[in-house]
């Protein structure tokens, strides 16, 4: 091989390498690249399924909220009309006032019917009866000892007994003769005897304060009815026999 053919080959490898390397450059730019644009493509893919994955619950529509719970049992329940008042509320948002109690003078029924079950014994006897708005007293015979009389007192309920000394010397005879049953008297006719009072005895400012129901001894054996009617002025009462009947005024 001559000098200037040695030369020239040297020139041709040189060449060649050159090449060689340019490729690989080439090559190796286009795979690095390629390599950036698949690891761009996959952090795209993540943050979409991420998105989509937050975002799927709100698509749930009615069967839930943002965050997926079920709704509430308070959700659930039906909502109050604004226009009625809840149950148990009048118009105003109050509740109705309870029913006002009748005082004795009204209906003196529930506490007679107290009193003879506190008693016993059939019939009850009575020595005297006091008859008041808000309670009643009576003196009555001890079914199981006849020679004694206790005192009851009615006031929403039968108190306990207590005893009643009776004056002078026991006399059991003088006792009965001023007792009475009281199934022989009509209640029911307290209230009219009281309104009628008041009529026949216009004081201004009087009320009737209280009846006393007993036999008028000694004047006579009848079982009377007596109205007190009293005033600031002025105070009286009037007498009543067992059917409703006046027979006397006191002024």
């Amino acid at each position: 091989m001559t000098k200037g053919s040695g030369f020239r080959w040297a020139l041709l490898v040189l060449a060649a390498w050159a090449f060689c390397l340019a490729g690989c450059d080439q090559v190796l730019g286009a795979g690095a690249s390629k390599a950036k644009d698949t690891a761009t493509k996959a952090e795209d893919t993540a943050s979409t399924s991420a998105t989509e994955e937050a975002d799927a619950p709100a698509k749930g529509g009615q069967l839930g909220d943002a965050s997926g719970a079920k709704p509430s049992s308070d959700e659930e329940k039906p909502k109050q009309d604004a226009s009625k008042p809840p149950e148990g509320e009048d118009a105003q948002g109050d509740a109705p006032p309870p029913a006002a109690s009748k005082t004795i003078f009204e209906d003196p029924k529930p506490a007679i019917d107290g009193l003879k079950a506190k008693v016993g014994g059939s019939p009850v006897k009575a020595l005297h009866l006091w008859v008041y708005p808000g309670y009643i007293k009576m003196q009555a015979q001890d079914p199981n000892k006849k020679e004694n009389v206790d005192e009851y007192r009615f006031n929403g309920s039968v108190e306990d007994p207590t005893p009643v000394r009776l004056l002078g010397k026991p006399d059991q005879a003088k006792l009965e003769k001023n007792l009475f049953s009281l199934d022989d008297v009509d209640f029911s006719k307290l209230p009219g005897l009281i309104a009628d009072a008041k009529t026949r005895l216009p004081y201004d400012g009087a009320v009737v304060s209280h009846v006393i129901i007993q036999r008028v001894l000694p004047l006579h054996q009848d079982v009377r009815f007596r109205v007190y009617v009293r005033g600031p002025r002025r105070s009286g009462s009037v007498e009543y026999n067992l059917t409703g009947e006046v027979t006397k005024v006191h002024e």
